[in-house]
């Protein structure tokens, strides 16, 4: 089989900003997230260094967020062509807030030191902030991956879409990684050759919402406009194929929505049924009802910390054999 070698965008550094972030702040566990599937549209070239690339609007971007000191990030952007300052700092800021760099969490340490669940954690999971790099577009693309499967065929199908569709940068230091696709990109293309590429019938809604996306331009701005979290979530359950869980999702990674919980997936309810009451047929509800109970207004982001620790354990070697019977990498 011949493979053909894509053509590369060359990027060049066209600012770089320092930017302090309040505490509890990790570097680490809020970059590398073990519980998300494995793609390759980031990198981590040392520790403490990580690079990604982006959409901001229909402009394609390379960013490197390095950790330089006690909550303290470094964020390069990087681009194919000179951009102004003010867009720079546009840009710069919106990937600050989808990293969680801006997100304020007074008060979670208290509530972080006065729960025995939270205190038995890793402490670098306190300051693991809601992070989500890609466009919105690019993360309900990710979503779409995600359904009803196991994590081997995530990564098989998303390999595929990345193959066939997804432009290609070179960062200054020879990193070479691809970008999601456009909206646009999906468009033009079709259904049929969506299904060729063997993602089932993941191919409509993936037709449907780059439809959606690229025929409403300002359809991310007027979501991100939304301060209400119900009318988000109306908003968001607009959108083709969307349900309560991808809508749960949403909220806390792209939209920093910290204490939204009105729905847990089947699939995390095995999980946090096991970590929080010690019974791995829980149900939403109650799942729901005990989380609250602890730790509201920020019920989502302690949640996400119990959830991401048992990952950090498999990661580190010493993870649950139940975990991997769900992963199925």
């Amino acid at each position: 089989m011949t493979v053909t070698t894509p053509v590369h965008i060359d990027l060049t550094e066209v600012s770089t900003q320092v930017i302090t972030v309040d505490r509890p702040f990790s570097f680490k566990t809020t970059v590398s997230k073990p519980s998300h599937f494995p793609t390759p549209l980031e990198s981590f070239p040392e520790p403490g260094t990580y690079l990604v690339t982006l959409h901001v609007g229909d402009d394609l971007y390379g960013l490197r967020a390095r950790d330089v000191g006690p909550e303290t990030v470094e964020l390069t952007l990087y681009a194919s062509g000179d951009v102004p300052q003010d867009r720079a700092d546009t840009v710069t800021t919106e990937a600050a807030r989808r990293l969680g760099l801006l997100v304020d969490l007074s008060g979670y340490e208290d509530i972080w030191s006065h729960d025995s669940r939270l205190r038995a954690l890793p402490t670098e999971l306190a300051g693991g902030r809601p992070a989500m790099p890609h466009s919105l577009y690019g993360f309900l693309m990710i979503c779409v991956f995600l359904q009803n499967t196991n994590v081997r065929r995530t990564v098989q199908m998303m390999m595929a879409m990345t193959e066939r569709f997804s432009p290609w940068v070179r960062f200054p230091d020879g990193t070479v990684l691809p970008a999601l696709w456009s909206p646009q990109t999906i468009a033009e293309s079709s259904e049929e050759e969506l299904r060729s590429l063997k993602v089932g019938y993941r191919a409509r809604t993936i037709d449907r919402l780059s439809r959606q996306f690229a025929e409403s331009p300002g359809l991310e701005a007027e979501l991100l406009a939304m301060t209400d979290p119900e009318a988000l979530r109306q908003g968001l359950l607009g959108l083709y194929g969307v349900g309560p869980a991808t809508v749960g999702y949403l909220s806390f990674a792209w939209f920093k929505q910290l204490d939204d919980l009105v729905y847990v997936a089947p699939w995390e309810c095995k999980i946090l049924g096991r970590l929080l009451l010690d019974r791995p047929d829980a149900q939403s509800p109650e799942l729901i009802a005990e989380a609250r109970a602890r730790w509201s207004p920020y019920t989502m982001q302690a949640l996400n910390a119990v959830f991401e620790s048992v990952f950090w354990k498999r990661a580190e070697g010493v993870g649950p054999a139940w975990l991997d019977e769900l992963i199925l990498l």
